[in-house]
């Protein structure tokens, strides 16, 4: 059997870390290469070799040719990407060179999910409870969307990810505002919007509070849609957010969870999608469940439902490559929740200094073999 050879595309990301926190003590034999866009990503030396590329949004073409150039040199068995520009990238790339193999589907499905307005109108088309969405439109529609919904909104990028540039919006004067903005979404706030009224009450009183936070507890649902179309798992947590990244998880025995993740997961498949796909959603106080956004990848809690009991990433390898990760030990006796906390890292200043100058480095200092 061929080695395995790993290519996680912006590894030194959350969820790239993540990914490689996932196949830890299931290492041997594997080789896994990161690329970045930035040598100076100390995650990036957590990986056997390590590839600088263009931004992938930045300049797709560039960034794609590169990627193929990288390929060509570390001839991966399985590519798995790791940022939201990334899944749409790769996916393109695949539909160009579909002997890739990759963990993506089909452009349009990973467009669906990159893009919130996209993945508002999929859900729609499919009956899906998503969160209702507005873009800059005619006034009668975004009063009739105020009427209905009431404020605060939640504004959104179409194309964003961990929260950035994610605001509340309070009354007409910010909705007209933030509609003007160039690609942006308006969504109903799915929590509880006494809390936020109470909040603004506060700032009135006593000031700004240094730091603060709306996000509350996501639901989130996790599914794997092997090469054939075949649903091959769906797990559920739930997970308490902070600053937009999950930091305690639980496992959710909801059967709507569950119902809703494979419904998804169904409706993506027979859109062409492959491989990894992510579900957040939020129960609204009056206890609806409502999705409000897709993701085409693994995500920063990959690592954290392994320690729950459910693995990702090794079923993911092993119906994309044929090729099973050695059993895992650590299902055995699976919690009931999941604590994530930062670590410190550093890395060798000279490595930082190889990868910029080179834009390659490898740990057996081989870079240029």
């Amino acid at each position: 059997m061929n080695k395995l050879r790993l290519l996680l595309i912006s590894g030194a990301s959350q969820v790239g870390q993540s990914v490689l926190a996932a196949l830890a003590g299931r290492r041997a034999g594997i080789e896994i290469t990161a690329t970045g866009s930035t040598a100076s990503e100390l995650a990036l030396f957590d990986f056997d070799a390590t590839f600088v590329t263009p931004e992938t949004a930045n300049d797709p073409e560039a960034f794609a040719l590169c990627l193929l150039a990288i390929v060509a040199r570390a001839a991966p068995t399985l590519l798995i990407p790791c940022r939201d520009d990334d899944v749409v990238a790769l996916a393109d790339l695949h539909a160009r060179y579909p002997d890739l193999m990759a963990l993506c589907g089909s452009p349009a499905a990973a467009r669906a999910m990159a893009d919130k307005w996209l993945s508002a109108t999929f859900a729609t088309s499919r009956g899906l409870p998503f969160a209702p969405t507005l873009i800059a439109g005619s006034g009668q529609a975004t009063r009739d969307f105020v009427h209905a919904h009431g404020y605060p909104l939640i504004a959104k990028p179409r194309e964003s990810f961990a929260s950035r540039g994610v605001f509340l919006v309070n009354n007409d004067e910010q909705l007209e505002r933030v509609l003007a903005r160039d690609r942006y979404v308006v969504q109903k706030f799915l929590g509880d919007s006494s809390a936020v009224q109470s909040f603004c009450d506060g700032i009135e009183r006593t000031g700004i509070p240094l730091f603060y936070s709306f996000e509350g507890t996501m639901n989130s649902l996790q599914a794997l849609i092997g090469p054939d179309g075949a649903i091959a798992q769906v797990v559920c947590t739930t997970t308490a957010m902070r600053h937009g990244r999950s930091e305690r998880l639980r496992l959710d025995t909801d059967p709507r969870a569950h119902a809703l993740g494979m419904q998804c997961a169904r409706d993506f498949s027979e859109y062409g999608w492959r491989g990894p796909l992510n579900v957040q959603c939020q129960t609204t106080p009056d206890g609806k469940l409502f999705i409000h956004e897709f993701n085409g990848r693994f995500t920063g809690a990959t690592a954290a439902r392994r320690l729950l009991g459910h693995d990702e990433v090794g079923p993911a390898i092993a119906l994309f490559t044929g090729q099973g990760l050695p059993p895992d030990r650590l299902l055995a006796g699976a919690p009931n929740e999941v604590v994530r906390v930062p670590v410190a890292v550093a890395a060798d200043p000279e490595r930082i200094q190889t990868l910029r100058i080179e834009g390659a480095w490898r740990r057996d200092a081989l870079t240029n073999a």
